[in-house]
């Protein structure tokens, strides 16, 4: 084959490596991109699923109550008929937890001031009420009254009943009958009220992920619906609460919810850290909207896909940038000699280096994935969501009700005893109810504890709340992925279950007692702690599915209907500057000592004297480096107890193909030179050239492999 075939061809590879590396990236991209679109696609239908349902049901409640009173008003139904009229209304209608009449002071008669009428849903009871007293509907104190009047109809505000913690919101209709002049007049008004766990059936067959939820805002700007209690029972706005004060997208949101827009908005929790989509859609037939809050996280990103084409992403760029550099290193060849060869060298080394960052980069943000029956828990409201999807799975399983402890902890010390032993220190405490309903639900325990003791702190009672606190000292086993070590990335666990586990119990993440509540700000953490050999990254709470076979003995118990375990994570990646110093640096050295030992190779006489080159003097130099690299691996795999081959072996296994292949040469080029025009060619720079390219390419190779 000639030159300037072999540069064609050379091209044309690169060329086609080139393009196929584009069209796996751009695949990487796209894939990337379609999983957003889907989510997002999907997120927006449910949205404006919920509100056309909602819209439906409510259009439905008004035409009831408009029939009604029209019904009134004809006075096609008497006095004494009015209580059926309404009980019926509510039989026919199980999403009312009200109906009932407001009549004017002069209606019925003058020493009468008030005759209201109604009917109310108490659990599976209807209890009728005929109301007879000296109150008027039209003070200040009854504004809806007076919007009914004047508007023809309206749906209120919703108001916050403490008794019964839900929301009840009233649709008002004006009653109107015939004067002496035979122009209507109003008589009264009709209304119904709904509750916020009614609508919320609505909300709940939503698809927002595990931790995303689903709210309704009035036209005013309250809560109609919401998975927290706090931000429903709140007397304040979405306007006047702070933080919603402070972000100014969230903000801008409300706005346009209030106004009846449709639409979709990025925003970043300023308390959390997560990212995630907020939908909202209107509500037309009274002016609330549908807002459905999806957290990106929680998107499926094909880790393991992605991976992979990354991979191949960087072996077809190696591949091409190696073939285009082909015509470019002949024709300086031509003009400055081996130097443009010694700079391929360096090119293509970097070029393979590159390609191993790349793959070690995207191997470990894989790697750092949560698995995928767990569930991160940094936000009230995505907690919410997450008990009450629980709590529908329990009702329709008929299981019993299950009690909720707040559970917080605070950690002190961390220190790793042994490669997979972890002493930790802190403190754990609980909010229990006051009274004998604390015992079953007091007491919490640390299942992967290889020893433990606990020592009650402190005991504080407030606001009928009972919090128990305990000094705790446990050293706990821990799971880690040390085959990848250096590039390691884990979460040190710390399970918690409550001390009887046969009971109803399920401890749940005292939120309310962090400051902050973002993973990248370590809630719970002891912000001076160091770990040695390991960077703290984040820390947050979690729910896991426990993969147990066994009920425990006891039906019915954490292991026999797989309640979800609270989990403490703290997340941490190893720290390189402590491997660098103590195993790249040395053994760099070394391969510089081998290549320096390779390029003392020569025919000249004078100058295989000036270098002292020889074999014994390469075998010596060579055995000695390899009692310091032996020595180096021993103690690596003393201080990282691990069955299976670490990641950071590969490299001392290349050092040692080194370490063998020197001396090798050496004796080939002393003693049989002249039989290998490879080792006759300018005393042996092909193989000086290839020695750095091999080392970072087998290197590059044992990595793809590795993390494919």
């Amino acid at each position: 084959m000639n030159k300037r075939a072999f540069v064609l061809i050379s091209l044309c590879v690169g060329i086609a490596a080139f393009a196929g590396s584009g069209v796996l990236a751009y695949d990487i991209f796209a894939s990337r991109r379609a999983a957003s679109l889907s989510a997002q696609e999907a997120a927006r239908e449910e949205t404006v699923s919920a509100a056309a349902r909602i819209d439906a049901e409510l259009q439905q409640y008004e035409l009831v109550i408009h029939t009604l009173a029209e019904e009134i008003g004809s006075n096609r139904l008497g006095e004494d008929g009015m209580i059926g009229q309404l009980t019926e209304i509510l039989e026919t209608h199980p999403g009312l937890s009200g109906v009932g009449l407001a009549f004017e002071p002069h209606t019925f008669s003058e020493s009468r001031r008030l005759f209201a009428p109604g009917v109310l849903r108490q659990g599976q009871v209807l209890v009728p009420l005929r109301l007879e007293e000296s109150f008027d509907y039209t003070d200040a104190g009854a504004g809806w009254y007076a919007v009914a009047l004047q508007s023809g109809g309206a749906w209120h505000e919703p108001v916050w009943r403490e008794d019964l913690q839900v929301t009840e919101v009233t649709y008002a209709a004006p009653i109107f009958r015939s004067g002496e002049a035979g122009e209507d007049e109003p008589i009264g008004v009709a209304y119904i009220t709904t509750s916020s766990a009614h609508i919320e059936r609505w909300i709940n067959t939503l698809e927002a992920g595990k931790t995303g939820w689903g709210f309704v805002l009035s036209q005013g700007g309250r809560f109609v619906t919401h998975p927290s209690r706090q931000m429903m029972g709140s007397p304040l706005t979405v306007f006047e609460m702070p933080e919603i004060q402070q972000d100014e997208v969230l903000n801008s949101a409300a706005e346009r919810m209030t106004r009846g827009e449709r639409g979709m908005i990025d925003s970043v929790n300023l308390i959390t850290g997560q990212a995630s989509w907020l939908f909202f859609e209107p509500i037309p037939a009274s002016g609330w909207s549908v807002g459905v809050t999806r957290i990106k996280d929680e998107l499926p990103v094909l880790g393991a896909t992605i991976r992979r084409e990354v991979i191949w992403v960087s072996i077809l760029m190696i591949l091409a940038l190696h073939a285009l550099a082909v015509p470019v290193v002949s024709a300086g060849y031509q003009k400055i000699g081996v130097s443009a060869l010694w700079i391929l060298v360096i090119f293509s080394s970097l070029l393979f280096a590159l390609g191993t960052t790349a793959i070690r980069v995207t191997g470990s943000m894989v790697s750092a994935d949560a698995a995928g029956d767990a569930t991160t828990i940094v936000d009230p409201s995505g907690l919410n969501s997450f008990l009450m999807s629980l709590g529908e799975e329990a009702g329709a399983a008929e299981r019993p009700t299950t009690v909720h402890v707040p559970t917080g902890i605070f950690v002190q010390s961390m220190e790793f005893t042994s490669p997979r032993n972890l002493l930790v220190t802190g403190f754990v405490w609980q909010d229990l109810p006051v009274g004998a309903a604390a015992d079953s639900a007091r007491g919490v325990v640390f299942p992967d504890a290889v020893s433990s003791s606990l020592t009650e702190a402190y005991v504080r009672e407030r606001d009928g709340v009972e919090t128990v606190g305990s000094y705790f000292e446990v050293t706990l086993r821990q799971n880690l992925k040390l085959s990848r070590y250096p590039f390691d990335q884990d979460n040190l666990s710390i399970r918690l279950w409550p001390e009887d586990f046969s009971s109803n119990v399920m401890l749940v993440p005292d939120l309310a007692s962090y400051t902050v509540t973002n993973p990248t700000s370590s809630p719970g953490f002891n912000a001076d702690l160091v770990l040695s050999g390991w960077r703290i990254v984040a820390t947050f709470f979690e729910y896991r599915v426990g993969d147990y076979n066994t009920d425990f003995g006891i039906p019915g118990s954490l292991g026999g209907d797989l309640r979800p375990e609270l989990v403490f994570n703290v997340s941490v990646t190893r720290n390189l500057v402590d491997v660098l110093l103590s195993n790249g640096i040395p053994l760099a050295i070394v391969l510089l000592l081998l290549f320096a030992a390779l390029m003392t190779a020569t025919s000249d006489e004078a100058k295989s004297k000036a270098f002292g080159f020889n074999p014994s003097g390469v075998v010596r130099l060579c055995s000695a480096l390899f009692f310091v690299v032996l020595l180096a691996h021993i103690q690596l795999r003393n201080t990282i107890k691990v069955q299976e081959i670490m990641f950071l072996e590969y490299f001392y296994f290349s050092v040692y193909l080194a370490i063998l292949l020197v001396p090798l040469h050496a004796f080939l080029f002393w003693m049989a030179r002249s039989r290998f025009w490879i080792l006759e060619y300018e005393n042996s720079l092909v193989i000086k050239l290839l020695y750095w390219p091999l080392l970072v390419g087998f290197q590059f190779m044992i990595t793809a492999v590795f993390f494919y």
